[in-house]
């Protein structure tokens, strides 16, 4: 029997499938229009900056069953800033009183370990493959093992440790989503965070999350924003959180 690519591919992807195929938790990004209201509000000059800090329901609400270790380890500020003056005007949420998390922090808190499947599947497939049994009936090969059952043409048990590829091919597919996952929560991580300086231009409002550690949080602060054109004039909102 003589294998040709589309053959091998059909056979890669119905291993995939075996039973052994853990499932990888799915990521879907939620619009922080999900969030309810927000518990600060103040006007400086035409510039309307409002503010809450999330509580643990609304955490869950946008980071499912990732939101776990952000309960646990930081407080989330919802913070939402609408320019209604004719100044364009620079935020930055960085803080005298904290020092946001980045990005990078913030993604290593939730994201899945790729790495750590892959290092899986390779000890995972050793052992499966030195437990299993091969037999070969006419032209092909029956591998008998802890995952099952599995017939396959025997050519392919030439030239490859057919047992271990079968066993670590779920937890390789596992590692590949658990990759695919975790860029979809940086790429969201970037659209949902205040993670730099922006420019609020005049018109223009602009939402987004800060994470703060929660040994470092405190309810009451002060934001500042900007002016553009001339960065001696600011507008300094103090905030209090605590109600």
């Amino acid at each position: 029997m003589k294998l040709n690519g589309k053959s091998v591919g059909l056979l890669l992807a119905g291993l995939v499938l075996l039973p052994g195929c853990m499932r990888v938790p799915s990521y879907k990004p939620k619009s922080l229009q999900s969030i309810g209201g927000f518990t600060y509000r103040s006007i400086e000059k035409g510039v309307v900056l409002q503010a809450k800090c999330l509580t643990e329901e609304e955490i869950y609400s946008l980071f499912d069953d990732r939101a776990k270790e952000l309960t646990e380890s930081v407080e989330i500020i919802h913070c939402s800033i609408h320019n209604l003056s004719k100044q364009d005007y620079i935020f930055s949420p960085k803080n005298k009183n904290f020092a946001p998390l980045s990005i990078n922090e913030v993604t290593r808190l939730i994201k899945t370990s790729s790495v750590g499947r892959i290092a899986t599947g390779i000890v995972g497939g050793m052992g499966i493959s030195l437990s299993a049994n091969v037999l070969f009936l006419g032209g092909v090969c029956l591998l008998v093992g802890p995952m099952g059952c599995v017939i396959v043409p025997g050519q392919l048990i030439f030239g490859l440790p057919i047992a271990f590829t079968i066993a670590s091919l779920p937890f390789f597919g596992k590692a590949g989503k658990s990759i695919v996952m975790n860029h979809r929560i940086k790429k969201d991580l970037k659209e949902k965070m205040f993670h730099k300086k922006v420019v609020i231009k005049s018109g223009d409002t602009r939402e987004g999350l800060i994470f703060v550690k929660k040994s470092y949080y405190q309810p009451d602060f002060a934001m500042t924003l900007l002016e553009k054109n001339n960065q001696n004039n600011k507008l300094i909102f103090d905030i209090d959180l605590a109600s």
